[in-house]
């Protein structure tokens, strides 16, 4: 069952002010992790919607997961079928395109889960998630926001020479999906969902691009130390590689767009809740709307 909350005024700029969330101030000082989620309403964000009904949500979020998962599939099956070893086949496990595609496919398992969970019992029921899980899908969701524009500029402005020269519509369709359909997602949740970014979610974004270079340097190790075994390129992408100049605008470049694109993503959701000042917000369960209006 779906209830609505009723709109915030619209010189509101967060419409989610007038929902049964507990106030800033009703709440302890956030600590540790609990930054990362401070003012975001689970699990209400994570389920609910200004534009469609929440049901509507979670099957469009389940057609997207559906077709991610297929993408995954194929893609690592025509990887493993064309490999050219054990090393080269590994590297699929240390592109960062299909990292941050699974950071997709677990931000949407995790919102159908806790929507699913929320529908029986209500939107003020605190028992539908942890903190754990919160923190978790907070920051699935701020580095889907981020890291997916940096994924696509990045392939079709340096890596993208083999989708023009490849014959394989399979191979093309992979990665049209990997680096733009997947983009698309992100700005269809913006649109249809709730969430937020909490601006704590830098600090896992940036440590994340520390972790996968060191992630890129280990396979570059691995390969360097295989000697012929690697047929491969030792660098997962030819732009990582140090000895070449590109490498000293690269790295840096990277973490700068990092902090570009984030801001980048914050800003959209402040546009979006300007734009929906004024909506009702569909929740799960009939108890949203009661405990909004005692």
């Amino acid at each position: 069952m779906t209830a609505t909350i009723d709109p915030a005024p619209a010189s509101m700029a967060k419409p989610e002010a007038t929902t049964t969330a507990a106030a800033p101030d009703a709440a302890p000082k956030a600590k540790g992790m609990q930054k990362m989620v401070a003012g975001i309403a689970y699990p209400r964000d994570a389920s609910a919607s200004y534009v469609v009904s929440v049901a509507t949500l979670l099957w469009v979020r389940a057609a997207i997961l559906a077709f991610c998962v297929f993408i995954t599939v194929a893609g690592f099956v025509r990887w493993m079928r064309d490999g050219e070893g054990t090393l080269a086949d590994l590297r699929w496990a240390f592109m960062f395109t299909h990292i941050n595609y699974f950071f997709i496919m677990g931000y949407l398992v995790l919102s159908i889960l806790i929507t699913r969970r929320a529908l029986p019992s209500g939107l003020t029921d605190e028992a539908v998630m942890s903190r754990f899980t919160a923190v978790v899908h907070s920051t699935l969701y701020s580095w889907m926001c981020c890291f997916q524009h940096i994924v696509t500029i990045v392939y079709w402005l340096f890596l993208s020479k083999g989708f023009f020269e490849s014959t394989s519509t399979l191979g093309r369709t992979v990665s049209v999906s990997q680096h733009g359909i997947s983009l698309l997602t992100v700005y269809v949740e913006i649109v249809l969902g709730a969430m937020h970014i909490n601006v704590w979610a830098i600090v896992p974004a940036l440590v994340l691009i520390v972790v996968y270079t060191g992630w890129a340097f280990l396979y570059y190790f691995m390969c360097s130390g295989a000697g012929d075994a690697c047929t491969a390129s030792p660098w997962v992408y030819g732009f990582l590689d140090v000895s070449k100049p590109a490498a000293a605008y690269m790295y840096p470049g990277v973490l700068l767009a990092t902090f570009f694109f984030f801001a980048f993503a914050v800003g959209l959701h402040r546009v979006r809740d300007r734009a929906y000042a004024g909506r009702a917000l569909r929740v799960p369960g009939a108890e949203g709307k009661a405990a909004s209006a005692a």
